[in-house]
């Protein structure tokens, strides 16, 4: 599957210094070892909190050596081979992925949980055997910096798979482009110049975050233009390519001098980006444009000798940029796997780090090299992707199964069903940023036919996870149930925002109250159950005012806020006619107390449920809960709205426990399961009435 351009002239690649044996430049292999340095660095918790561009690092690389390679074949030969180029990136790829994919779901079978992370694991095995890992890890484990990453074992894999799509488009379009360089030789970097300028722009806007209110079209737009998305990071493979593409045409051959000034200013653009960047920047983005520059000016840098290039080209720089493939893809399952063992013994992150170099070694010198070494003429590319995939696909099939039937365990099954069943409003797509609305209202009722008035709950996650509870009390009543609720998004008037949240996220949880609330003061009289996490006042950075000037963060004053604001919203609602309950939330369970099913492996839930979390005296938490529950108490006594309080059913006897006679009262560290929210079905009809 041979392409050749009509260019009588082909484009040659930059003239730029190499080992003496090969194409290679030492310097980019030296930068490939800062690179993995700083992811390695990143996720072992060092205090390296942009370490995580490292990633980005790799991408600018990538597009350089590959652009480079590509136009070096067609100098020679006037074309480009795509069915030899896709074998050999197979070669160079596949293997050493397909050799730790297969290990790492294997050694995740005992040592990760089967309430989630296993599951995830697998799914993004067979994401990553088909290219496809990133958009995989987005619909399962969410964002890249969201608990269930950090249980994934092969979370990495996401970058490979961007790699890969980056490697399947760029070669045709070179080829197109590189068929109009006759007449017009700046096509090729003209294409790949526009195509950088809309993904770049793409990164900007999905950094600044997407004001739609529909949420399935929401979802997709930031599948589009999120973190792992291929079109946001394209423009870090366009700026490699075009540093390839542009060649001394552009850029000629500057000095020794002006190419350590650009050295110089590239590693610390690359520093600045590793300790200026965290994982609150908006990313990818305006501020991706750190290191990517920085990598640029690096690479551009060593077209002349200099005090960079020769630090970067060291013996023991060029040696981890050897390793670094390898070494990439074997840190971050032992990091997650000693996180799980030793989660509370320090240096054990970054121990596991540089452990994982030996099997690294050992996938350079007996996996990668000798298959790289292997000619390409004869080889049979069906035979080879089913020897590879088959292994990968089996395994993680199998997990999926393992999982599935709780590996045989009432126990785990038992868990199972409290940890991954979501909640009914969620699992009908009511907890979502579209307000209560007579659109939304029709899909998230249930026992419609009911011809009592209307019992609505809203309010934020805590709202959502007695989903079961108040249906429950609805069909007793036999009244219909509305569930409205927003996740993070406290129900009440006034000025709300989470300090770390995007600007776009605090607006959509204003918007989304304003207009629940409208909605609801135009129906006919019912009654309307709020449910708020007492969090937002205690262990979240939050701002609470009645409007943006008069916003406090102090939590004393923000409590007197609360009370004033949420009991203007309970006799907004009164005004309308409607009943008002509010509900108390659940004990916190901080530290060892919580309820971690993430981190729970097969082998501890076989010992029982115990094992991932203890039972809590409700003295730990009072005196941290107390205040917030005595704001409620006393919009309550001011208003004559109604109050629900679930901690005597959770905490008989001052002790709240985790699993009572069977029951798994918990989801996660701070929800309820539905178990536990039906067995309150009844606290529930006494309080409605």
């Amino acid at each position: 599957m041979a392409a050749r351009s009509r260019t009588e002239a082909p484009v040659a690649p930059s003239a730029l210094p190499v080992s003496s044996s090969s194409s290679r430049r030492l310097d980019v292999q030296g930068l490939r070892a800062i690179a993995v340095l700083m992811v390695i660095a990143f996720h072992a918790k060092l205090p390296l909190p942009g370490g995580f561009v490292g990633v980005d690092v790799f991408f600018v690389i990538s597009g350089f050596v590959i652009t480079s390679m590509l136009l070096r074949e067609h100098a020679r030969s006037g074309r480009i081979d795509l069915k030899r180029f896709y074998i050999r990136r197979f070669k160079r790829l596949t293997p050493a992925l397909a050799v730790m994919v297969v290990i790492t779901l294997v050694a995740s079978t005992l040592l990760s949980s089967p309430l989630g992370p296993q599951q995830n694991t697998a799914l993004t095995g067979l994401g990553a055997i088909a290219l496809i890992a990133n958009l995989v890890i987005a619909q399962t484990s969410g964002g890249y910096f969201d608990a269930p990453a950090a249980t994934n074992a092969l979370l990495h894999t996401w970058s490979l798979s961007v790699e890969e799509q980056f490697y399947l488009v760029f070669p045709v379009l070179l080829i197109v482009s590189l068929r109009f360089a006759r007449r017009r030789p700046w096509a090729p970097a003209g294409v790949v110049a526009v195509v950088g300028l809309v993904s770049f722009v793409a990164a900007v806007a999905g950094s600044r975050g997407v004001s739609v209110s529909n949420s399935m079209l929401l979802a997709a737009l930031n599948l589009i233009l999120g973190f792992y998305s291929p079109v946001t990071r394209a423009w870090e493979f366009a700026a490699g390519c075009l540093l390839a593409l542009g060649g001394r045409a552009v850029w000629g051959r500057p000095s020794r001098a002006l190419s350590g000034l650009l050295g110089v200013i590239g590693v610390i653009g690359l520093g600045t980006s590793a300790f200026a960047i965290d994982d609150r920047t908006p990313f990818p983005g305006l501020w991706t444009l750190l290191p990517v520059l920085g990598t640029s000016l690096v690479i551009l840098a060593g077209s002349s000798r200099n005090l960079v290039t020769r630090l970067l080209g060291s013996r023991t720089l060029v040696w981890v940029g050897d390793l670094s493939y390898s070494w990439y893809l074997w840190h971050w399952p032992f990091i997650v796997f000693a996180a799980e063992i030793w989660p509370t013994r320090p240096g054990v992150l970054v121990a596991a780090g540089v452990v994982a170099i030996a099997p690294a070694y050992a996938s350079y010198r007996w996996v990668e090299e000798p298959l790289r070494r292997m000619p390409t003429e004869g080889l049979r590319p069906v035979r080879w992707v089913a020897t590879l995939t088959v292994p990968v696909v089996a395994v993680s099939l199998g997990l999926l199964v393992a999982t599935h039937l709780g590996f045989g365990s009432p126990t785990i099954r038992n868990l199972q069903d409290a940890a991954l069943i979501q909640h009914a409003g969620e699992r009908a797509g009511c907890d979502r940023i579209e307000p209560l609305s007579t659109r939304t209202a029709l899909k998230c009722t249930w026992n419609s036919p009911a011809p009592g008035a209307n019992v609505y709950l809203v309010g934020d996650s805590h709202a959502d996870h007695y989903s079961e509870a108040v249906i429950g009390a609805a069909e007793m009543l036999n009244r219909p149930v509305v569930i409205s609720t927003l996740s993070n998004c406290p129900f009440l008037t006034g000025f709300f925002a989470r300090l770390e949240a995007d600007w776009s996220v605090n607006s959509r949880c204003r918007a989304h109250t304003r207009d629940s609330l409208a909605y609801l003061t135009s129906q006919p009289s019912g009654t309307v159950i709020i449910s708020n996490t007492d969090q937002m006042w205690i262990s979240v950075k939050t701002a609470l005012g009645v409007d943006e000037n008069t916003a406090r963060q102090a939590r004393s004053e923000q409590r007197e806020v609360l009370e004033v604001l949420l009991t203007e919203t309970v006799r907004t609602l009164q005004s309308a006619q409607h009943d008002v309950v509010l509900v108390q939330d659940i004990p916190m369970r901080p530290g060892k107390y919580a309820f971690q099913p993430a981190t729970c492996s097969v082998r501890d839930l076989l010992r029982g449920p115990h094992t991932c979390g203890a039972d809590m005296p409700l003295a730990v938490v009072e005196p941290q809960q107390q205040p917030v529950r005595d704001v409620l108490a006393a919009v309550a006594r001011a208003t004559g709205a109604r109050i629900i309080d679930p901690v005597p059913h959770m905490c008989p006897d001052g002790t709240c426990q985790i699993v009572s006679d069977g029951l798994v009262r918990m989801r996660d560290p701070g929800h309820i399961s539905n178990a536990q929210s039906e067995a309150l079905s009844e606290t529930f009809t006494r309080a409605i009435g």
